[in-house]
């Protein structure tokens, strides 16, 4: 078992620097000096002593979460940290962050909305700092309005993780709503100052959408599709895409950045062959 192995790894590797630290002066002053070595520096065994019981206590006290995790037993995961948030109230980061990732492995979107609703009660700052995970069920319901008010309001509070992406997801729940103006003034701005290639190309996919109904939508599409097919090559581009799956996002819109993929390049050989 990992777990285990870890746990006695650690406690092997401080018991040995601890004795490897006690018997060192004796070696080096020899036993005239040791008492009156150790008289004077008695804090340094306090504080490898408190450093042995804070990690055998943090082990302890995770062992059933962390063998759950071991496990993949992600509803045992959510059991334990569920008790944790809800009955006892530590609503922390890595509590937060660790319950997301086990809803968003199980689709448990539902599971989602129920925290987030705790949350805002509680500690709303929380629904800024993990804003994506947070929107996920919001990008895959079927009421753009309610996605509009969420992503909204997230795009113009302080302290709130990956903006870019919010202002793409209220765009995204504004064309959903067919108030293409309105998301026209949000895309607009990302492209201007949006540095990653993904969001990039799904901000000027999203723009495609009302180009041929809005003049200045379609000239900034044909310009932006050019300047990406002269930096990009659709296998560049695929492994900038593959990279960029550490954002759960881009995992969730993976249909879609397909599309916008197939989109883009194959309008590019279109072109060429013509």
């Amino acid at each position: 078992m990992k777990l285990k192995a870890i746990f006695l790894m650690l406690n092997a590797v401080l018991c040995v620097a601890f004795l490897v630290l006690f018997l060192l002066p004796f070696l080096l002053i020899g036993g005239d000096y040791f008492a009156l070595f150790w008289a004077r520096n008695w804090a340094i065994a306090v504080v490898f002593l408190a450093a042995l019981a804070a990690v055998n206590a943090y082990f302890l006290l995770n062992w059933g979460l962390f063998a759950a995790l071991e496990k993949e037993d992600w509803a045992r995961t959510a059991a334990i940290l569920e008790g944790r948030i809800f009955r006892r109230g530590w609503a922390f980061g890595t509590s937060v962050r660790m319950l997301l990732t086990t809803y968003l492995v199980g689709s448990d979107t539902e599971s989602i909305r129920a925290l987030e609703a705790y949350l805002r009660k509680r500690r709303p700052r929380l629904i800024g700092r993990f804003s994506l995970q947070f929107g996920i069920p919001y990008l895959l319901m079927k009421d753009p309005l309610e996605s509009e008010k969420l992503f909204g309001s997230l795009a113009s509070a302080r302290g709130v993780r990956d903006r870019e992406w919010v202002r793409w997801n209220r765009a995204f729940s504004l064309v959903q709503a067919k108030r293409e103006q309105e998301a026209k003034q949000e895309i607009l701005p990302l492209l201007d100052g949006v540095v990653d290639p993904v969001l990039r190309l799904l901000s000027l996919y999203l723009l495609d959408v009302f180009a041929r109904r809005d003049g200045e939508a379609e000239e900034r599409v044909a310009a932006e599709r050019k300047l990406l097919r002269a930096r990009y090559t659709p296998e560049s581009f695929r492994r900038i895409v593959e990279k960029g799956r550490e954002n759960i996002e881009v995992v969730v819109l993976s249909r879609m950045v397909e599309d916008a993929e197939e989109w883009l390049f194959t309008a590019a050989r279109g072109e060429s062959a013509g």
